[in-house]
């Protein structure tokens, strides 16, 4: 090994000496020169320049006989923020400034805030132009977010105070010692860091007039280009570059280096771009951002665009200072594919070597990752360059006496180094081959093996590449301290869950993370690390191994949450604990292949039974909505996972304060659950399903009405699947079945339903030949018609039961009446009934007529041999009551009681005084249809006679009302021909007299119709 090289004193005297000889160079930097002084020594007509070996000329040097500029770092004058406002020439503010020891006045804080608001307003609205005008390449703009996001720049306190490079204030040419404007002045620049503030200015400056400061010096450039003095731009861009020497304030570093490579990139940008316009003059300006420098041939480089590339290049010696001097030739180094492109790869690589010789640390690896960003657009394929400043890195970690600095050391000082460690696996990852991979992880291995660097290649490479040594990057991770592991733990275990092959290899490290997970005291670490283990656990087990993985999972997050107090449960940590448990329950529904063994584990439902209640409904509601939306085909058979269903679904029924509009979107949830549901042929766990599902959601009157649609349902489903055998079992299961519907018809609240529903129940009971279950239905539902409200929904009560009353009559008729209750005792309970009914005193009349018109028809049938239609294996009354003479005669007087009330019914109508046309055409409508079939069941005797009089009579008088406006008139034309039939009707099925009223009438429909 060579040894180490040692420089003594007379050295570096002699180096030098030697090199100011050899490039004629004074002791004088050229770019500190005071120009105008020199200006004013010589003469106006004075030629100031400075030469370097080679004769050429200092391209920052200006020919006094030029025509005088404006000062190009030179811009509005501007209040120093941290200065008190005055009108006052600087001068006379440098003198009322207080002296060092003189004791300050804290200024007004409202005031403060207000400033200091209106800094980060300038800032926030200067990052929100650059990325709406996508002003910077796709590169820089990468490497720019990962700054933004690791050092949070945009929410970063920006109230620290930090060294002030910048003096008192930004002079003007009119503010230097009173002298008239020059071709060019140094001294009217800003004043940074190469020269110490001025007397009675301040040291130290906030960093958020810092960052404003750095953006007046790009906005400076960018309107000095504009203004064609690119001197000036590059003087500027010089100058910002040396801001970056000083890294006093570690934790700044990464905030001012953001600013000051946008302005590199808008000045590299500037420069390319008027290279591109000399050499393709044709082009419009969108063509020319298009073109690609690679595409650049020396056949298309104009002598002028090489000419001044070449200059530009030149400019680069001028410079002193090695770190902007290093900036500025790697921001031109694509000036050099208008010169020679040969150069461009030898001059990257000196570059890349010569970030060790630049003394701190930081400033080395954020130049190192400025040349990635250029290697990245130059040099894609390539990562040798990478390798290198990775190896340089792990050296100076190993140097811990040296690695840091004196405020800042530690994890604080290596996250300073987060981006370029991302950038460098970032771009090593692109298109790695396994054999590159295991390269870097040979050289992590070989050094300190940082865990922050572990984690940094872990997010960045692939999962093919992670899971290729993933035993190998595990067993690493075994050695380091507990807190470090888990944090690796959240990020490696996603990755080899993606890319592991092999399944011992991840049961094996299952195995090891459940260990460490289960000793954690901290609920939010406990969740993260469980968030990225789960789909490892369904990948390398199956069946009992892993419901017993999570069993022990959850197992664990019920003790840890028995020791936490009540009063800690609605707390902020509490409920970001909450949230993570909340996606690392749905992590484990996204995954598993069949949720029946998810939902079989004991300790699932007791887990989200500590939840809030808020949260607690939105768990639910997501873990039901993933069962429901998973394949239609997929059903869920096991008891267990049922019941779990329930659980989950009862979290969602609070009875104290449920509204209607939830109570709607939970039947409809529990619906599509019940779809999803099967027990096969095992009928009697699911109408126990159903039995429990009212005991939990009786308070949902929708949800009753699907059960008990389910119940009968179950009904049909087991006399298929008995084959029509009327077995002694299913026949127990029929009256189960019919015994739920009974008792879950009250839990309705609608009463419209409510009697639809008996009905309902009373027609199945029957078809299944259970009388006693029937007939009790039937009589609850004609006692349920006493208990309707006199309205319902605006509407008169009798205008929307009527239908389902004519519903149950044609039903009844089929009901075989009990011998030992009497004849036809369920029709004259009816009856009763119906007289009792509150009916609207507007049109409830024609109701009850309409009514009683089909209770004759009711009588009509019973009296027949055979009934017009039966149930199957039902014995109705045409058989029991077939011959039973006192049967006919009970149905005879029940149609002279019917008749009586039809007469009744049809003369409180006629002495009402309805006026509406619309009432009066319903009431003649109606009337006619009771009129015909009246004549069509029955003979015409003296009770008829009597009753169809006053029928007639009540027509005569409505027609009569009809034809007085133009309304009744179209209703009279409408129903002529109807009117005429009836007429012939009565004529041959009776003696009854009315020729002159039928005379009458016709007349009037004559009339009506002219």
């Amino acid at each position: 090994m060579a040894s180490q090289i040692v420089f003594k004193e007379k050295d570096y005297e002699f180096i030098y000496k030697t090199r100011a000889i050899q490039l004629q160079q004074t002791t004088d930097n050229p770019l500190r020169l005071d120009r105008p002084k020199v200006t004013i020594q010589r003469g106006r007509k004075a030629n100031v320049q400075i030469r370097t070996k080679g004769n050429f000329v200092d391209p920052l040097s200006r020919a006094a006989t030029q025509k005088a500029q404006t000062n190009p770092l030179s811009r509005p004058q501007t209040v120093d923020p941290l200065a008190r406002p005055s009108a006052q020439p600087t001068q006379k503010i440098e003198q009322s400034q207080p002296q060092a020891q003189a004791r300050s006045v804290e200024p007004n804080k409202p005031q403060q805030q207000q400033q200091q608001q209106e800094g980060k307003l300038e800032i926030d609205a200067e990052e929100k132009q650059l990325k709406a005008t996508g002003e910077f390449s796709i590169y820089w703009s990468e490497i720019r977010d990962d700054f933004q996001n690791i050092f949070q720049i945009k929410t970063y306190d920006l109230e620290q105070p930090v060294p002030n490079p910048f003096g008192s204030n930004v002079q003007t040419m009119n503010q230097f010692d009173g002298q008239a404007k020059s071709a060019y002045s140094g001294d009217s620049k800003i004043e940074y860091q190469t020269q110490a503030p001025k007397q009675g200015t301040s040291k130290m400056i906030q960093q958020k007039t810092y960052i404003q400061k750095v953006l007046d010096i790009r906005r400076d450039l960018k309107r000095q280009w504009i203004n064609g003095d690119k001197v000036a731009s590059l003087q500027l861009a010089i100058q910002s570059c040396k801001l970056l020497i000083d890294n006093d304030k570690p934790l700044f570093a990464p905030v001012k280096y953001v600013y000051i490579i946008d302005i590199l990139e808008t000045f590299g940008k500037f420069v390319i771009e008027r290279l591109l316009k000399l050499s393709y003059p044709q082009y419009t300006d969108q063509k020319i951002a298009e073109i690609s420098l690679q595409s650049v041939v020396g056949s298309n480089i104009s002598e002028t665009a090489s000419e001044i590339g070449r200059n530009w290049i030149n400019k680069i010696g001028s410079i002193r200072e090695l770190l902007p001097r290093l900036y500025i030739e790697a921001t031109l180094l694509k000036v050099y594919y208008f010169i020679d492109q040969t150069q461009i790869k030898p001059i990257f690589q000196r570059l890349i070597k010569q970030v060790r010789a630049i003394g701190d640390y930081i400033n080395a690896l954020y130049f190192a990752l400025y040349l990635f960003r250029i290697g990245a657009e130059l040099f894609s394929g390539e990562k040798d360059y990478l390798i290198s400043t990775l190896k340089d890195f792990f050296i100076y970690m190993n140097q811990k006496n040296k690695f840091g600095k004196l405020d800042v050391q530690g994890d604080q000082y290596l996250r300073l180094f987060e981006p370029y460690l991302i950038q460098t696996f970032r771009q090593y990852s692109q298109n790695c081959t396994e054999r590159e991979f295991k390269d870097i992880f040979e050289h992590f291995r070989q050094s300190t093996q940082n865990h922050f660097v572990l984690k940094k290649m872990i997010e960045q490479f692939q999962a093919v590449h992670i899971s290729t040594l993933a035993l190998e990057l595990f067993s690493i991770m075994q050695a380091y301290p507990v807190d470090n592991k888990y944090q690796l733990y959240a990020c490696f275990l996603p990755k080899i869950a993606k890319g592991l092959t092999n399944v011992a290899a991840g049961a094996e490290i299952c195995e090891y993370v459940l260990q460490d997970i289960l000793q954690i005291k901290s609920f939010s670490l406990f969740l993260e690390i469980l968030a990225s283990l789960i789909e490892l656990i369904f990948r390398s087990f199956q069946g009992y191994q892993k419901n017993q993985f999570f069993f022990l999972i959850l197992q664990r997050f019920n003790d840890l949450f028995s020791m936490v107090e009540k009063d800690q449960v609605n707390t902020n940590q509490s409920k970001d604990t909450f949230i993570k448990l909340h996606q690392f329950i749905i992590k484990i529904f996204q995954d598993s292949q069949d949720i029946s063994e998810i939902l079989q584990i004991d300790t699932f439902i007791t887990c989200i039974q500590f939840f809030p209640e808020d949260m607690k409904k939105l768990v639910c509601n997501d873990l039901l909505s993933m069962i429901i939306n998973r394949d239609q085909k997929e059903k869920i058979t096991d008891p267990m996972a049922v019941h779990s269903i329930v659980k989950l679904t009862a979290n969602l029924n609070n009875k104290k304060s449920i509204t209607k509009d939830e109570q709607k979107g939970l039947a409809k949830i529990i619906n599509q659950l019940l779809q999803k549901i099967d027990f096969g042929k095992d009928l009697e766990q699911t109408l126990n399903l159903y039995a429990e599902m009212r005991g939990q959601f009786g308070n949902i009157s929708g949800l009753s009405e699907i059960l008990i649609d389910r119940a009968l349902d179950l009904i049909f489903r087991g006399k298929r699947l008995s084959k029509g055998k009327n077995q002694k079992k299913i026949i127990s299961f029929y009256q189960a079945c019919i015994a739920y519907s009974f008792i879950t018809i009250p839990t309705i609240d609608n009463p419209i339903s409510r009697l639809r529903k008996y009905i309902q129940v009373a027609q199945v009971g029957l078809s299944l030949n259970l009388l006693s279950q029937s007939e009790a239905v039937i009589k609850t539902t004609i006692e349920n018609l006493l208990e309707l409200p006199e309205t319902f929904n605006g509407r008169p009560i009798d205008e929307i039961v009527v239908p389902y009353i004519l519903d149950l009559i044609s039903f009844i008729i089929v009901v075989p009446d009990d011998p030992s209750a009497g004849y036809l005792n369920i029709f004259q309970g009816l009856l009763k009934a119906l007289e009792q009914l509150k009916w609207n005193p507007k049109n409830g009349g024609i109701h009850s007529i309409v009514i009683y018109v089909n209770c004759i028809q009711y009588l009509c049938a019973q009296v027949q041999e055979r009934l017009p239609y039966h149930f199957e294996n039902v014995k109705s009354n045409d058989a029991l009551f077939n011959k039973d003479s006192q049967f006919s005669l009970t149905i005879l007087e029940l149609v002279q009681q019917l008749y009586v009330k039809l007469g009744e019914q049809a003369q409180a109508i006629l002495k009402s005084n309805i006026t509406d046309s619309i009432e009066n055409g319903l009431i003649v409508k109606q009337m006619l249809s009771c009129l015909n079939r009246l004549l069509l069941l029955l003979k015409f005797n003296k009770e008829a006679e009597t009753t169809f009089a006053i029928m007639v009579d009540l027509i005569h008088k409505k027609i009569n009302e009809l034809n007085r406006d133009r309304t009744g008139k179209v209703q009279l034309t409408i129903l002529k021909a109807y009117f005429l039939q009836t007429f012939i009707n009565i004529e041959k099925s009776t003696t009854f007299n009315f020729e002159e009223k039928k005379n009458q009438m016709v007349n009037i429909l004559e009339s009506a119709k002219n």
